[in-house]
């Protein structure tokens, strides 16, 4: 009991000493747990909504600069002097991030992948910085982080769970509790706990300080399970693998038969395990560590070439995108990382940490960055196809129906990644206010086109339909209009008012593949909903696929009435599947809403 008193007496200690080390990054990470906590409780409109995952995504870059600025100011002694000052650029770094982030909801994917990469090089800098022109720290930084993150998750883990479980017995057995409790539970733990414990484990690892001296000493010692688990389980079983594709390079260059598409994400999580095995074993000395230190390099190199070839070969035939830029810009990584490793003396892992660094920063400078580069790529593409069939000159679109179903199904394509991207708003000669699934036809001259031919009677349909906007849909009734989409279990609900009550358009994907809308009051009590696959299954037999298929509105309304509230929803464009015995699934589309009182 004396024991585990000291320990936790001793963890509070550091947790408290955390608060003071790293100034402003508790009070983000706090800041954050909070927003979270309010966004699991539902306290936002959809608008406003929007807006506060920005400022917790630009406090998540706040959290990891101010880490990384305090490595930077413990490194160095002239920083460190001013340590408290340059805290206070953390907060002002986290407001210009999100003045910095586009407020376009098309945008948000790109929005995560900077986030990541950011934080990522963020990350790998703070790894770094203390080894610098110390290399033989690294491998002991890297030890210490490593441990402490597992160490932190772990206890984090169970934390989690046993809180949990309490909540069910009290739930169970006593009184009923909040139904949201749990999830608060889980954000509390892993957004602030988890963070502010890893941290408090973290020595200075450049400080002259005794009891800081034994702290990077024992944050440094290499427990036995690990040593047993790299070198007698990992490394063996990551050298079978390089066996494998070795014999493999040997086969493809015998038969010259080059792989399309699996190879490169392979090749990309073999050459991250490796790199980061190699780190993990820069501090062992036994002979498993020392013979893959020193093959490990020379053998990336020819398998890192042949992905970047198997790559080269996708962006050949379908142009860059962002996942294959980064597929490119890693294989160049591991390249580089593998010639910094040969030609190294020491053999010293620091140079992987700190490339990673620099590479995922190249990554987000324009004009060289993933998303100018594959927007750039498509963009030609796309103006490539158009111009081969006269649709496309001197930098204007002109909408023509008779090219080749091929060529359709490319212009679909490639528009629909734009679109996901949030890059038509980019490009120059589509309409200002654009919307892809309203004005494709419009734009473009024929409907978007899903497979380069239509399926026999056995194969699975894409079906695509368009409401016909030259005949009248009728309002008659209904006080409200509203316009929501929904596509790819994305979607767009809608907050308004009628009869001085607050409502709430919502939009649900259903278990059994259904869409579900529906009009809920400030209870969350539904008022009136409708769902969209009994519509949809009699459309497929009514009105057949075919090419420029326009339908009624007639057809594609559907009412409910409630106790208090009517609605009306109208598609305006709709798109599914259909496979040959089943019901119809993958449902996507945009609709009008018309509500009033009952």
């Amino acid at each position: 009991m004396g024991r585990l008193f000291e320990y936790t007496k001793k963890m509070m200690n550091d947790i408290r000493a955390t608060f003071t080390r790293f100034a402003s990054v508790p009070l983000l990470l706090t800041a954050i747990t909070i927003l979270v906590s309010m966004l699991i409780e539902n306290a936002f409109s959809e608008s406003n909504r929007q807006i506060i995952e920005r400022i917790i995504f630009s406090l998540i870059a706040g959290v990891l600069f101010g880490v990384a600025l305090e490595f930077l100011c413990e490194r160095f002694d002239k920083l460190k002097k001013n340590r408290i000052v340059l805290q206070l650029i953390t907060p002002i770094f986290s407001l210009i991030y999100y003045l910095l982030l586009p407020s376009d909801s098309k945008t948000e994917f790109v929005t995560i992948i900077r986030l990541i990469v950011i934080c990522f090089s963020l990350f790998a800098f703070y790894i770094w910085v203390p080894s610098y022109k110390n290399k033989d720290v690294f491998s002991n930084n890297a030890l210490a982080h490593f441990k402490a993150c597992f160490i932190s998750m772990l206890y984090s883990l169970v934390l989690s769970l046993g809180l949990i479980a309490i909540y069910f017995a009290i739930d169970l057995l006593l009184v009923k509790l909040d139904d949201n409790i749990p999830a608060h539970i889980f954000n509390i733990m892993g957004i602030f706990f988890f963070p502010i414990y890893y941290l408090a484990q973290l020595p200075d690892f450049n400080s002259s300080d005794e009891q800081m001296l034994d702290k990077s000493r024992n944050a440094s010692i290499y427990p036995k399970f690990l040593e047993i688990l790299v070198s007698y389980i990992a490394l063996p079983l990551i050298t079978l693998f390089t066996a494998v594709l070795a014999i493999y390079l040997v086969k493809i260059v015998v038969t010259f038969i080059w792989p399309v598409g699996q190879l490169g994400p392979m090749i990309l999580g073999y050459s991250a395990v490796g790199l980061f095995l190699y780190v993990l074993c820069g501090k062992l000395e036994n002979r498993f560590s020392q013979v893959y230190r020193k093959f490990f390099p020379i053998a990336l190199i020819p398998l890192v070439l042949m992905q970047l070839y198997s790559v080269f070969i996708r962006v050949n035939a379908y142009g860059i995108t962002e996942s294959r830029y980064y597929l490119i810009l890693f294989g160049i990584y591991s390249i580089t990382c593998a010639v910094a490793l040969i030609l190294s003396k020491s053999n010293k892992p620091g140079v992987i940490a700190i490339l990673a660094a620099c590479f995922a920063i190249v990554s987000l400078i324009p004009p060289v960055d993933a998303f100018s580069i594959s927007r750039a790529s498509q963009t030609g593409r796309l103006e490539n196809i158009m111009t081969q069939n006269n649709m496309f000159s001197s930098g204007k679109l002109t909408p023509k129906s008779d090219i080749s179903l091929i060529d359709k199904a490319e212009i679909t394509n490639i528009m629909n990644y734009m679109n996901q991207m949030g890059h038509t708003s980019k490009t120059s000669w589509l309409p200002s206010d654009y919307d892809h699934y309203r004005d494709f036809r419009l734009v473009f001259g024929f409907e978007q086109q899903y497979g380069t031919e239509f399926p026999g009677p056995t194969d699975n349909i894409w079906y695509n339909g368009m409401i016909d906007q030259s005949q009248p849909i009728d309002i008659e009734g209904y006080e409200i209009a509203l316009r929501t989409v929904f596509h790819n279990n994305t979607f767009g609900n809608n907050d308004f008012e009628l009869g001085g009550k607050a409502y709430k358009l919502n939009i649900t994907y259903l278990p059994n593949n259904d869409v579900e809308i529906s009009i809920v009051d400030s209870t969350d009590l539904k008022q009136a909903e409708v769902t969209l696959k009994p519509m949809l299954e009699k459309l497929f037999i009514e009105h057949k696929p075919n090419k420029g298929l326009t339908i009624p509105p007639a057809d594609l309304t559907v009412d409910s009435t409630g106790s208090t509230l009517k609605m009306r929803v109208i598609l305006q464009n709709v798109n599914f599947r259909k496979e040959t015995g089943k019901d119809v699934d993958e449902i996507n589309g945009d609709a009008l809403v018309l509500v009033g009182e009952k």
